[in-house]
């Protein structure tokens, strides 16, 4: 023919491949970001089950301690107490000490333990002190009377009361060296003055 027809190009194919890929990228896209807050879930789920768990302290609570009683007391036996307690409750829950306890060598203030027994010592008879010689009995002097031994002071004559409280009577003078404080010199310069009575 004298005119020919123009050619026309058909775009249509190219516009739908171009679609498809935008939808292939949003999809991937969005396939990422689902994929990404999934592991940002379980990642923070994770992280709250590593925490460290909380401790809570409990207080236990405060039993009792048990202390044996014995000697010159109103109530001898097995008394209970507060932790922390100290002998003058003992003593107090116990009915008090007899008339005839010893109460300088008792310190009132000390504490007390679980498990503990306690002898509340009793005093010496006044008449049994000093033999017919007048020499001082150290089995049975209080700790006054021993004070008037020369080298002789209140400490000592505690500690020899105390000792023979737990250790029982004295066998012989040179039995003194046992108790702390008094060496075989003091025993010499003691011996004029002191008996065991019928342990001699």
């Amino acid at each position: 023919s004298e005119f020919e027809e123009p050619h026309v190009v058909n775009a249509q194919p190219a516009s739908i491949e171009k679609a498809a890929s935008a939808r292939m990228s949003l999809m991937t896209y969005l396939g990422v970001a689902f994929a990404a807050a999934v592991l940002v879930f379980f990642f923070f789920s994770w992280m709250n089950t590593r925490q460290a768990p909380t401790i809570t302290f409990l207080s236990s609570p405060q039993s009792q301690i048990a202390v044996d009683v014995r000697g010159a007391i109103s109530t001898p036996g097995v008394v209970y107490l507060e932790p922390g307690a100290r002998l003058i409750d003992v003593i107090g829950t116990s009915g008090g000490m007899l008339p005839e306890a010893d109460q300088s060598l008792v310190n009132m203030s000390s504490r007390v333990v679980d498990g503990q027994i306690i002898v509340i010592p009793t005093q010496a008879p006044a008449e049994d002190s000093k033999a017919l010689s007048g020499l001082i009995n150290i089995n049975s002097a209080s700790a006054d009377e021993l004070k008037e031994l020369p080298g002789i002071g209140d400490v000592l004559a505690q500690r020899i009361v105390a000792y023979r409280e737990f250790n029982g009577p004295f066998q012989s003078a040179d039995e003194l060296e046992h108790v702390d404080g008094i060496s075989p010199t003091v025993i010499e310069s003691l011996a004029p003055y002191i008996t065991v009575s019928g342990n001699d």
